[in-house]
């Protein structure tokens, strides 16, 4: 039996020529799908997902902060997954089509600390916090990051 349409999760900025390894490798996975013969293909880019905001808990339960990732409309998963069920109700419709699937609403940093403190049960800040910090703590949390070391010395 053979594949007559596909719905690709991808990245909003994959690209070749992107200095992230993930990012170039979402645009090569890209390249794979828009190769095949006789699938129709449609994309799907969503931008920061809502579950990056949660991914270093710690911060947040401990000290009351969460990165600020400035303004943003972040997808949940349940909303990314409406939107592939919804074109594969009329996948011809949206055959060699890519979608930029974003949230209902454009929050601003402290607008999402609002929504972590109803669900966490205690006030959360939105700081920006400094680079070399934020990839410490996604290696302390085991996200392989493939940077070189240097960058937290």
């Amino acid at each position: 039996m053979k594949t007559k349409h596909a719905v690709v999760l991808t990245q909003w900025l994959s690209s070749n020529s992107h200095p992230s390894v993930y990012t170039k490798e979402h645009w090569l996975v890209d390249q794979a799908f828009k190769r095949l013969q006789g699938t129709n293909i449609t994309f799907l880019n969503p931008g920061l997902f809502a579950f990056v905001y949660f991914m270093v808990p710690e911060p947040m339960l401990q000290l009351g902060i969460m990165p600020d990732f400035g303004t943003n409309a972040p997808p949940s998963n349940e909303d990314i997954g409406l939107v592939a069920a919804h074109i594969l109700k009329d996948p011809i419709r949206h055959a060699d089509k890519t979608y930029r699937v974003t949230a209902r609403k454009l929050l601003q940093p402290q607008e999402m600390a609002d929504i972590a403190s109803q669900v966490i049960g205690r006030k959360i800040v939105a700081q920006k916090l400094p680079e070399r910090l934020m990839l410490k703590m996604f290696c302390s949390y085991g996200f392989p990051l493939l940077l070189p070391p240097s960058l937290f010395a």
